[in-house]
């Protein structure tokens, strides 16, 4: 082993000296958005190379970072130098800044590099004796001065990166001049990183350092020591390339999948072999795909941490997160998860949802998509295993009040480990998400691959035959169950009419003879009991059903997000087409863009409706309990109404009172078709109710085209609209929502129209239970 330098013993001696008095210290840093070094989050918080390195080199030198956000970049440069803030991490040498500020070991490099189009990578030589259409994006802050090693080149000056780089998709330039960071992750962000690669190497260097204040130089030492750790465990080269200040180097020939033990998802079998559904669905990918794997064992470390540069490039399957998101890449979603809670078989406790595991012992796997989740609620008292087995056993055994994770993972969990009687699954499932294969960064090229044949995969037998293998028949409703359902109640018909007859008989009996009495009433009890055993196998089948359509909304839930994704890629894909050849594009092309992005939107409006209309009168409405005005009020909210439009609400909606939901969906329908077909752009829609004997008649007004009387029937079928698609947009399911909603509540819905004329739209909606009563009393 090397001797430590002298530079290194200094370091640790520094850091050992003042590392007590660190512990509590706060250094306040300086940030304001700016793309690829801060980048706010959802909550707030800065994210980004600035941010991460500044909390990490944090956490290793014992110190408390606290973030103090600015307007702009160079305020927080302003308040660094002036001690209103103590470190900066990541900037270059800032004159503002020299006097006042000193400055770490280099913690990376931003530099100016050459970027060419990936097909013109091979065969590109700056200086092979022809000129060249050189773009050059260059701002104040880092001007590109190494102009003499294009000379002999025409050079194209752009204002911005994405300027610059449409002329080079679009062929206008030969290659472009650019400022590494923030253009790399920029290209990462709009998933065009496969489309550019960098050639040769870098044109223009600048250092980037910590910044800290002279006012906490003490703390420099520290510092120092942090950056060496943070170099040594190569987390400083992750963040360079999580955040674009280094091009991709472009995918190895063989690539390396790290696999974790993780049934039925990632299994490492005892002679070593490397199997599982998500393994075998990767292989079958690459194939297609065309590209080379290796397959290798990984720590649990290794999975948390996921793929990076000299680790592993790829994971078969990972659940996607934003938080994933940030660490790796995902290509399109490959299979659907649910996350379920498992509890003891003899505990009637059934969490429906993540507020019901409030303040109760629940067990999580260390690494797995649902520990962050369970861990973001604060509540919930968690208890971490290291593995599936260890967290069953414990739920078994009475430790744990409920184990949560991946649905498929604890069923093979408690079938491997002979706890199906002692365990059962809640259903419906806490929460549902994707899962789709994991890169590391730089691999765009390889992501898009995959993309391109996930969709067929998805789609093909070779696929169904893999899930069927890993997970086994789901069939919803199955011919098993029907039949059950069918033999148990012809069962019990049969059995009941027998035990009527046998009571019948009994007593003719009793009365002719009364010695045999007791045996007649063991006959009796005899029947009972069977009757009895035969109602307890009719409410078996009815629980198996109820789980049955349980299974049938998850499975509608997953199968409209599935088909949603390939249409948000088509529309996603189009739009870069759009923008990438923007220039050449000529306006018939555009409008066959437009055209396709219509269609798309159709297709996604109709999958969003025909899973809304199989919804209905699945779930039980809510009871939350609104005047008639304040629910019309609601509906205009929701509806949108254009400002053009008059909206009357008549007083007769004062006088009553009714459940909120499900009638405001059926209002909300009525007013957005009154609006979607009005002939001009204005109108009037004027909403009333009135008293009919034990129901609410509501009333829906426009002052529309109106619909002729042989279209009355129609239009509240599915898939019917009256005008071309073309002219009005909509899926024409809206009516046959309403009246699919209004059917199972017990009421009616009619129509009075005739062209010209506008349309009345007339709701009969059964009156609450109370309100009937007290109708009734004040009759009396």
């Amino acid at each position: 082993m090397p001797l430590p330098t002298l530079r290194q013993v200094t370091f640790a001696l520094c850091a050992a000296f003042t590392g007590f008095s660190a512990q509590a210290e706060v250094v306040l840093v300086g940030w304001a958005p700016v793309p690829g070094f801060y980048e706010e989050t959802e909550t707030g918080t800065p994210d980004g190379f600035f941010a991460n390195l500044a909390t990490r080199i944090a956490e290793r030198a014992g110190l408390d970072v606290e973030f103090r956000r600015y307007a702009t970049m160079w305020d927080a440069i302003s308040a660094q130098a002036e001690g209103e803030v103590h470190m900066l991490a990541g900037v270059t040498r800032l004159g503002v800044l020299n006097a006042t500020n000193i400055y770490s070991e280099p913690v990376a490099q931003s530099a100016h590099y050459l970027v060419v189009r990936i097909e013109d990578r091979a065969g590109f030589v700056l200086n092979d004796g022809s000129a060249k259409r050189i773009g050059v994006v260059e701002s104040q802050r880092m001007a590109f001065a190494a102009r003499d090693k294009l000379s002999g080149h025409q050079i194209i000056a752009h204002e911005s990166g994405p300027d610059g780089l449409h002329a080079l998709l679009a062929g206008l330039t030969d290659a472009l001049v650019v400022i590494g960071d923030p253009f790399f992750h920029n290209l990462r962000l709009k998933r065009i990183d496969h489309r550019v690669a960098a050639v040769d190497g870098p044109l223009q260097t600048f250092e980037r350092f910590v910044a800290l204040h002279g006012s906490r130089a003490e703390l420099m030492p520290l510092v120092n020591s942090a950056v060496s750790d943070l170099s040594a465990s190569g987390e400083l080269e992750f963040l360079r390339q999580q955040w674009g200040l280094v091009p991709a180097s472009g995918p190895p020939d063989l690539l390396t999948v790290g696999v974790k033990h993780f049934p039925p998802f990632q299994v490492i079998r005892e002679d070593g072999t490397l199997t599982g559904f998500s393994v075998e669905a990767l292989r079958a990918l690459v194939e297609r795909a065309g590209l080379s794997l290796r397959f290798v064992q990984i720590t649990s470390e290794a999975f948390a941490a996921g793929p990076r540069a000299g680790t592993y490039d790829i994971l078969p399957q990972a659940g996607v997160t934003p938080e994933r998101a940030r660490r790796m890449e995902f290509a399109l979603p490959t299979s659907a998860y649910t996350v379920a809670a498992f509890v003891r078989a003899d505990d009637n406790f059934r969490p429906q949802s993540l507020d019901d595991l409030a303040g109760e012992r629940v067990g999580v796997v260390n690494v797995n998509i649902a520990r962050r989740r369970l861990e973001a609620e604060g509540d919930i008292d968690l208890v971490i295993y290291s593995d599936i087995t260890s967290m069953m056993g414990a739920l078994a055994a009475g430790e744990i009040r409920a184990a949560v994770n991946i649905a498929s993972v604890l069923r093979t969990a408690a079938r491997e480990g002979g706890l199906e009687d002692a365990t059962q699954e809640v259903r419906p499932p806490l929460f549902s998400g994707q899962r789709a294969p994991a890169l590391r960064f730089g691999l765009g090229d390889v992501r898009e691959r995959l993309n391109v044949v996930i969709p067929g995969y998805l789609a093909s037998d070779e696929y169904r035959d893999l899930q069927m293998e890993w997970f086994g028949p789901k069939p919803l409703i199955s011919d098993q169950h029907l039949s059950q359902i069918a033999v148990a109640t012809l069962a019990g018909l049969l059995v009941l009419g027998t035990y009527a007859a046998l009571q019948h008989r009994a007593r003719l009996l009793h009365q002719r003879d009364a010695a045999q009495n007791q045996r007649l009433v063991e006959i009796e009890m005899d029947h009972t009991r069977k009757a009895k055993e035969l109602v307890a196998q009719l409410e078996m089948t009815n629980a198996d059903l109820a789980r049955s359509n349980s299974e049938l909304d998850a499975f509608a839930y997953i199968a409209s997000h599935d088909l949603k994704a390939p249409l948000l890629a088509i529309e996603q894909t189009s739009q870069w087409i759009e923008e990438d050849l923007g220039p050449v594009l000529t306006d018939e092309a555009r409008e066959s863009f437009d055209l396709l992005r219509n269609r798309v939107g159709r297709m996604s409006m109709l999958l969003h409706d025909l899973l809304e209309h199989a919804r209905i009168g699945r779930s039980e409405a809510g009871s939350r309990l609104v005047s008639g005005r304040q629910l019309a009020a609601e509906v205009i909210d929701l509806a949108a109404v254009p400002e053009s439009f008059t909206v009357v609400l008549d007083q007769s909606l004062n006088t009553v009172h009714v459940n909120a939901t499900p009638l405001l969906t059926v209002l909300l329908n009525l007013v957005r078709n009154a609006v979607k077909h009005a002939e001009n752009s204005c109108g009037t829609i004027r909403l009333s109710v009135r008293e009919k004997d034990e129901a609410h008649l509501f009333c829906v007004e426009d002052d529309g085209p109106g619909i002729d009387a042989k279209y009355h029937e129609r239009i509240f079928g599915m898939f019917q609209t009256l005008r071309p698609r073309d002219e009005v947009e909509g899926s024409g399911m809206g009516l046959a929502i309403v009246q699919k909603t209004v059917t199972l509540a017990g009421g009616s819905i009619s129509l009075e129209s005739s062209p010209g004329n506008g349309c009345r739209f007339f709701v009969e909606w059964p009156k609450l239970p109370a309100e009937t009563h007290t109708g009734d009393q004040q009759a009396a």
